[in-house]
């Protein structure tokens, strides 16, 4: 399969935006191009929406899901954030079943089930890191493969609820559709590979429904299939992950959750975060680590995914989904999903995927600081993406970068080169004026010869000479 994150080469300028976004170094500088680094990339999507020419893309897939709609068994599961993108979810329900798709689910019933893992994991007295959005499962077995023990077993709501379809009809395609393009590389990876056939974004189905001539305005509305739900449909949002499993605890007085409970989104307070559990326990401080960790990598949660509309703030996103969560909770949803829950397997296991993104030794580092002229007095200004030069001289020893692309380098380089042009200008200038000089001396001797004068003499001759002229032009005047 092709990779999710796409560049196009054309479009690109190397203006180094994606590297300035990018929290894991994921991009190399080639050599008219910045290209993805799959191996290291966590699929976030930052870079598409930093990129100001849109040379980065991600890959579309509606035309693997227009095939299957003229021979395949399609029942579509649809992120809760449905309703944060469409002013009028329910005819987004009717589009799908207009277009050919069997029945469409809401994920929200995966999220009960995959919370009553999580809760049972809490009762067992494990710490757990729990997060419904692949992209921090990517960055934990990629970045911090040292924290995979600490990952929920239990699988994602997408999963959960594609594994419950799948067991009553197995020959059905399970086709995701949400904010978020990282499921397109949750459902490759070889743990989960065969719940979910297709993931696709809010952004590609609208694009298929405007290839298709297919207004919404003009669909009556449809209700999902499936089951009421509880406070699954909070998911999208922050906090909603851990309002569930404290549901599903809310029996267990001994468990506290709210005082031992971190939540956390943005990638950067997601990376920092990750970064100080790991330290707590190299240190033998676990007991610093909360019991339940919820993290999302995108701000606000799912509802600021790359794939869901922009035009709508977070907040505005967040009040729909609260809103329609509360008035759609049900009642007899928590005896269901405990029944199923003991009928299905809702746990995974995660392979870690180490980067392997070698510190140099400090002589090495100082190497390229000192080429760049910043090993004394480093600026640290950010302007080639990277934090510090430091970072910048280990990228570059990872071959991500070349050593000269600094533009306080470059900078410096071109002011040398300035000045060099000027100083050669002058140093041209006057051994042109001290060659015209002593032409004019050569000539000025000849004249004084020819009239018997000293060049003195033939000086003030061509002074009475140059004043009859002015004299003459003012009087012409």
């Amino acid at each position: 399969m092709d990779y999710i994150i796409l560049t196009n080469p054309e479009k690109c300028v190397k203006c180094i935006s994606c590297i300035r976004t990018c929290e894991v170094h994921a991009n190399i500088v080639k050599e008219d191009f910045v290209d993805i680094v799959p191996e290291m990339c966590v699929v976030c999507g930052a870079c598409i929406r930093a990129c100001p020419e849109n040379a980065r893309s991600y890959l579309r897939q509606t035309d693997i899901f227009n095939e299957w709609l003229k021979s395949e068994k399609i029942i579509a599961v649809v992120a809760p954030s449905y309703v944060a993108h469409y002013d009028e979810p329910y005819k987004f329900i009717t589009a799908l079943k207009e277009l050919g798709v069997s029945a469409v689910y809401e994920v929200a019933f995966g999220a009960e089930l995959s919370s009553l893992v999580i809760a049972e994991e809490i009762r067992s007295g494990k710490k757990v890191i729990a997060s419904p959005c692949p992209t921090v499962v990517n960055y934990i077995k990629k970045w911090f493969p040292e924290l995979v023990d600490r990952l929920s077993k239990a699988v994602s709501p997408m999963i959960a609820i594609a594994r419950y379809i799948k067991k009553k009809e197995p020959n059905v395609k399970i086709v995701f559709i949400g904010p978020c393009i990282s499921k397109k590389s949750e459902i490759t990876q070889v743990e989960v590979k065969g719940d979910t056939d297709l993931a696709l974004t809010f952004e590609e189905f609208d694009e298929l429904l405007k290839d298709k001539k297919m207004d919404l305005e003009h669909l009556t509305e449809t209700h999902p299939d499936g089951f009421d739900t509880l406070y699954g449909l909070s998911y999208p949002v922050v906090g909603g992950l851990a309002k569930t499993v404290s549901y599903y605890l809310q029996e267990d007085l001994d468990i506290v959750l709210e005082k031992d409970t971190v939540i956390i989104d943005g990638k950067e307070n997601v990376m920092k975060f990750l970064e100080k559990y790991s330290e707590n326990i190299k240190n033998g401080r676990d007991d610093m680590n909360p019991v339940l960790s919820e993290a999302l990598y995108c701000d606000g949660g799912c509802i600021g995914g790359p794939g869901i509309r922009k035009d709508l703030e977070v907040f505005e996103k967040r009040r729909r989904i609260i809103e329609y969560t509360l008035d759609n909770l049900g009642t007899k949803i928590r005896d269901l999903a405990q029944r199923i829950y003991r009928e299905i397997d809702l746990t995974r296991e995660y392979i870690p995927e180490k980067v392997e993104y070698k510190i140099p030794s400090e002589a090495e580092i100082n190497s390229v600081l000192k080429k760049i002229g910043m090993l004394k007095e480093p600026l640290n200004c950010g302007a080639c993406g990277y934090p510090t030069c430091r970072d910048r001289a280990i990228a570059v020893l990872n071959g991500l970068m070349p050593w000269d692309l600094c533009i306080q380098y470059q900078l410096r380089k071109m002011e040398e080169e300035h000045k060099r042009e000027i100083n050669k200008i002058k140093e041209e200038a006057i051994e042109s004026a001290q060659k015209v000089i002593t032409e004019q001396m050569k000539i000025a001797q000849e004249i004084a010869s020819l009239l018997g004068e000293t060049v003195a003499e033939t000086k003030a001759s061509l002074l009475k000479i140059l004043n009859l002229v002015m004299d003459e032009t003012r009087d012409e005047k």
